[in-house]
């Protein structure tokens, strides 16, 4: 499983976790927030958010294992419009 990180550019800091199997099943996730009218802060400014990959986690063991450095992976803003939200 891997573990990615929502950083947000205003705050300069990363605001949420995302426990993730893989990084499409989180674009659909995201894209249906990001999509759906809502009071959320990621469908109000998605341009702020960026998703990056920080690292590993197996459910076997409960071992993490972080990246040396956050992978940048992309723009919450690049999923507007993606998906048809009902």
């Amino acid at each position: 499983m891997i573990i990615l990180g929502v950083k947000d550019a205003l705050a300069q800091k990363f605001v949420q976790l995302i426990p993730s199997n893989n990084i499409d099943v989180t674009k659909r996730d995201l894209s249906n927030v990001v999509n759906k009218p809502s009071n959320s802060i990621f469908f109000t400014n998605p341009d702020d958010f960026r998703v990056y990959e920080l690292g590993s986690f197996n459910e076997d063991t409960g071992a993490l294992k972080p990246l040396a450095e956050p992978k940048p992976v992309f723009y919450l803003s690049d999923l507007k419009g993606n998906v048809q939200v009902q």
